[in-house]
């Protein structure tokens, strides 16, 4: 169900790193995002601020399993192709909103760090508009 317009912003993560610039989400959720065949890693994972030049820490979800167990944490993490150009559109579990400052960081399979190594990778999120007094 859509709550609000979708809009988007091109983000970059620099040739030698593997974390975005800074993504403003004020009033906004992640709901997508689209990259580029070249643009390096297996998954996105997600860092978050509350200030756009504080220090950024890696989100984790909590993940309640079907036999009754304690809910557990694990990183925010979407699986992407390293090698085809495709569009990511975030399942409600995996839709962002919270701290308005986010930064997407390309990982490998263990979601430590996959450098770009040939060039800036330019990634397009999209995001949707939270209506006032939206739950």
């Amino acid at each position: 169900m859509s709550v609000g317009t979708l809009s988007w912003q091109d983000v970059v993560i620099a040739n030698g790193a593997a974390i975005s610039a800074a993504i403003a989400l004020i009033g906004r959720r992640l709901v997508g995002i689209q990259q580029a065949a070249d643009c390096e890693g297996v998954s996105w994972t997600l860092y978050a601020c509350a200030t756009e030049s504080g220090t950024y820490v890696q989100v984790f979800n909590a993940i309640q399993e079907a036999t009754g167990a304690a809910p557990v944490t694990a990183p925010w993490e979407v699986s992407k192709s390293a090698t085809a150009a495709q569009i990511l559109m975030l399942p409600a579990a995996f839709q962002y909103e919270g701290l308005p400052f986010i930064k997407l960081h390309s990982a490998d399979s263990s979601a430590a760090d996959t450098n770009q190594t040939t060039a800036d990778a330019t990634i397009r999120v999209f995001t949707e508009e939270l209506q006032p007094g939206f739950p």
